[in-house]
């Protein structure tokens, strides 16, 4: 089944991919965190999907790596601290 169709995510995505340049840095830093837990999100369920050979669609397969870490990639880069701080507290550490 469907878990998070494009219907939903696309459009989350590109008001995401604008508000990541809002002059507020809580904005920024809402849709940072939004596209962070997404992330998260799509790896954990994507990887229990692979485990148990279920057809989901959750995005697709180069949505991550084409679409999402990119963006979150800009949050390194921000003129905010607190942005920058969370970019790297983002980051896991094994």
């Amino acid at each position: 089944g469907e878990v998070l169709g494009t219907e939903i995510l696309s459009p989350l995505i590109s008001h995401c991919k604008a508000l990541v340049e809002d002059k507020k840095w809580r904005i920024r830093l809402a849709c940072f965190e939004t596209l962070h837990r997404l992330a998260i999100l799509y790896k954990v369920i994507n990887f229990f999907v692979s485990k148990v050979n279920v057809e989901c669609v959750l995005l697709e397969p180069d949505t991550y790596t084409k679409v999402i870490e990119p963006i979150l990639i800009q949050a390194f880069r921000d003129r905010a601290q607190v942005i920058r701080e969370f970019a790297v507290g983002a980051v896991p550490v094994n």
